[in-house]
């Protein structure tokens, strides 16, 4: 059964579920069925007097992600399937003999589910479970009887559906009864609810934790951002302040010895200037005179220690 599409619950959106695994591929988001509630809302709106206007709410949608039976029907559309209540006189057949189908949508209040076939063999499709759950074909009516004795709406799909992988690989190899019911257990109404509510409680806190998570990694890249800045700054006033100290030495210095050494010097020595990095003035500095810089740099720093001695 690991070829069978199967979407787990995530908060209310039990209605995107059961479309996406009746349809074997992620087709619909809630944003998609959103707008098709969005534009159910504006038809309803049209042909509503003022009064009834003013207090209109819609029945399509709502914020916990609830969907209506008048969405899927028309979201189906797009697919060219028609969504028909089981209990329409017209399709009797198929509520005595519901193998003649093709698959079937069920709602109870806020939960959907789907019950599809693949190849020959039908299966529960329900996000509330772990995975697909196989049911004999024989036990469809039972199963159908006993969820619409517990109040569920079982609904016909009509049409061709899309060709999925599950549909050939299970028409050519048959899931393997073994070991496996012919009918699931129905989920009573109450403790459907309950998992409902455990499972929208669930999803709202990895959302409120994805979303602190974000916020917590943002604010840690805006740290990292103004620390960088921060380094960048520093590193631009060592730099400037380093190149300062050094051409003050260097300055102070030449100006202790003598003239002529001075002018020999200086003629040798380039100048510092902003065209050049730190390193870039060290590497332009000739080799026989490293020691001497060394030296009258050594100098300066010495007379500046003693003057800071003798002036506390």
């Amino acid at each position: 059964m690991d070829t069978i599409f199967f979407e787990r619950q995530e908060g209310m959106l039990c209605a995107q579920h059961a479309l996406n695994m009746l349809l074997q591929h992620p087709y619909f988001t809630a944003v998609d069925l959103a707008d098709i509630a969005r534009d159910l809302d504006e038809r309803e709106r049209a042909v509503m007097s003022p009064s009834v206007l003013a207090n209109f709410q819609s029945h399509n949608y709502d914020d916990s992600g609830y969907f209506s039976i008048q969405v899927i029907t028309e979201a189906m559309k797009n697919f060219e399937l028609r969504v028909i209540p089981l209990d329409n006189p017209s399709y009797i057949e198929y509520r005595m003999n519901p193998e003649r189908g093709i698959a079937y949508i069920c709602n109870l209040r806020l939960h959907w589910f789907t019950i599809r076939k693949f190849g020959n063999q039908w299966f529960h499709l329900n996000s509330l479970r772990n995975g697909p759950e196989l049911i004999s074909g024989a036990l469809l009516k039972n199963f159908f009887d006993d969820i619409i004795q517990q109040g569920y709406s079982v609904f016909l799909i009509e049409g061709t559906l899309p060709v999925s992988l599950a549909d050939n690989v299970i028409d050519k190899q048959p899931v393997n009864h073994s070991g496996i019911l012919g009918m699931p257990t129905v989920i009573n109404p109450d403790e459907e609810d309950e998992a409902l509510a455990i499972a929208l409680s669930l999803s709202e806190a990895e959302h409120k934790r994805a979303v602190e998570g974000k916020t917590a990694t943002t604010d840690m890249e805006i740290d990292d951002a103004q620390l960088q800045k921060v380094l960048q700054e520093s590193l631009k006033e060592v730099s400037l302040l380093t190149e300062n100290d050094l051409n003050k030495a260097i300055q102070q210095s030449l100006d202790e010895t003598p003239s002529t050494s001075a002018a020999s010097t200086s003629r040798r020595i380039p100048r510092l200037t902003s065209s050049y990095s730190i390193d870039e003035r060290r590497n332009a500095i000739e080799p026989d005179q490293a020691e001497v810089i060394r030296q009258q740099r050594s100098r300066f720093l010495d007379n500046l220690e003693a003057q800071s001695n003798t002036h506390p």
